[in-house]
């Protein structure tokens, strides 16, 4: 067993590794002058545009509540400090007499405060199954999520977040809590 959990940190520290060499640009080849701009081709340009994209996501497993998140990402750094993202969501969610798949998208915004921590503005639009009491069943509703919280980075393409959510409504909201943490990566 420790030489499979060996083997795996080894291949995450080498994959690390190759991924933060492979978005490395060198300060003297990012700034250019007009004249060398002018000279480049257009294809040149959108890589530079496409330099600024990140694939990544959030992925939760909860074994005391029967839940798994799966977010992935698609974010775009427009500033130094600002990223902004959109995704697609996915949960399963057991409860005791019916599971619950839930679905839906999301926009994300991350303001860098320090080094490594950022301001995370988040709205999340789902459809979830929930049991409704007053006819006896499971309904599906679309539900509004607004989150905030900090993100702190580390290991240069991970993030711990953690958000509040201002609309939980216990029963209807996926979420077991109206604190939200999780874990993610960005490419």
């Amino acid at each position: 067993m420790q030489k499979i959990v060996l083997i795996i940190v080894l291949f995450i520290l080498v994959f690390y590794q190759c991924s933060v060499q492979a978005q490395y640009v060198e300060k003297e080849k990012r700034q250019k002058t007009s004249t060398q701009q002018d000279s480049i081709p257009k294809q040149a340009n959108r890589t530079a545009w496409e330099s600024n994209l990140r694939i990544g996501g959030n992925f939760f497993v909860s074994f005391t509540h029967a839940f798994v998140n799966l977010s992935p990402t698609v974010s775009y750094v427009s500033h130094e400090r600002l990223t902004t993202a959109v995704g697609i969501t996915y949960i399963y969610r057991k409860f005791t007499n019916f599971d619950a798949q839930v679905y839906g998208v999301r926009a994300i915004g991350n303001y860098l405060i320090s080094r490594n921590l950022l301001l995370t503005v988040e709205g999340e639009y789902l459809n979830t199954l929930f049991y409704d009491s007053a006819i006896q069943n499971t309904r599906r509703t679309w539900i509004w999520n607004p989150l905030l919280g900090l993100t702190y980075r580390f290991l240069g393409a991970y993030a711990l977040s953690v958000l509040f959510n201002f609309n939980h409504q216990e029963g209807i909201t996926p979420y077991p809590s109206p604190l939200i943490i999780r874990v993610g990566t960005a490419f």
